[in-house]
């Protein structure tokens, strides 16, 4: 599963709002963010691979921050965001910030959307953790 938080207008207002970004107690980005990704699996969307480290068995959340940029630098950045080389191209990788945590505060001053699946919450505050082990599967011995 994967939330997105989006400044309202994201690609156009919205990399003008300020919003705040704490992971495990840390603050890692308080100022202008276009994108913040929280992932525990890799794809979004079916081929934006925001989050190339995350694992959706080993309890952490993949946080994936894109600075505010021009439309344009946005434009030219999209193939190595989608095929996950973002975090290793050097000529973009100083747009991102990616950490992996437990817990995640994001608060705005403004309303932004958070996106959990395609179904849209607006706030300006908005608090993610994960839960180890909190879902039991039962899966078909003929699955096996």
């Amino acid at each position: 599963s994967l939330l997105h938080i989006y400044p309202q207008g994201v690609y156009f207002t919205g990399r003008y709002n300020r919003i705040n970004v704490v992971a495990d107690g840390k603050n890692i980005g308080g100022r202008r963010i276009l994108l913040c990704s929280l992932a525990n699996n890799n794809y979004y969307g079916g081929e934006f691979c925001c989050a190339p480290h995350a694992k959706n068995d080993d309890g952490l959340i993949d946080l994936c921050l894109v600075n505010s940029l021009s439309l344009l630098s946005f434009l030219k950045m999209m193939p190595d965001y989608s095929a996950g080389k973002h975090l290793d191209n050097p000529k973009i990788s100083k747009f991102f910030k990616y950490c992996r945590c437990r817990n995640v505060v994001v608060t705005a001053t403004k309303t932004i959307e958070l996106c959990l699946d395609g179904e849209m919450f607006p706030g300006t505050r908005f608090e993610i953790s994960i839960v180890p082990g909190s879902i039991n599967l039962m899966i078909p011995e003929s699955s096996v």
